[in-house]
């Protein structure tokens, strides 16, 4: 048996929401600690069930593990690469999570910077993200207020009121 290329064919079943999806266990088990020990224990005749996890979080997911086109990625937008940057994290996949990290650097915003930064322990974008908020010439919108939360919304006002 080639050591690399002898690959563990048996497939995994995983329902989510409504759908029902069959992927090959072997990346699963290869590069998640968590999903090693998970599948370990599993009745291989019956789906696990992905609680907590939506369908466009797991599409988005799998779109890395089985891209449709190789040169290209089809994961696009900053919500399917935070999607990816959640799921990654909860189960250890940490190249995946490395990959996320590294494409939201360049197309999430500030505000997601942070609200991400804080959900997921990328303690890099924290600082980025605070000064960034404080030194823009516009405030915080409602949104951007309430995904930030109370204690961050009250910390970029009364930096940015004390600059001005």
């Amino acid at each position: 048996r080639h050591a690399r290329f002898y690959l563990d064919a048996r497939t995994i079943t995983f329902f989510v929401e409504e759908l029902t999806y069959c992927v090959h266990r072997y990346v699963f088990c290869r590069d998640s600690p968590h999903f090693a020990a998970l599948l370990a224990e599993a009745d291989e005749s019956s789906p696990v069930t992905l609680k907590d996890v939506t369908c466009k979080e797991f599409d988005a997911f799998l779109s890395i593990l089985y891209p449709s086109d190789f040169y290209t990625c089809d994961v696009h937008t900053s919500e399917d690469w935070a999607s990816v940057l959640r799921l990654s994290t909860i189960w250890g996949f940490a190249s995946i999570r490395k990959l996320a990290v590294e494409r939201l650097e360049t197309i999430a915003s500030a505000v997601d910077k942070l609200v991400l930064g804080h959900a997921h322990d990328v303690n890099a974008w924290l600082l980025p993200g605070y000064v960034a908020l404080c030194l823009r010439g516009i405030p915080l919108t409602l949104e951007e207020g309430r995904r930030l939360g109370m204690d961050d919304v009250i910390l970029i006002t009364s930096i940015r009121e004390s600059i001005r």
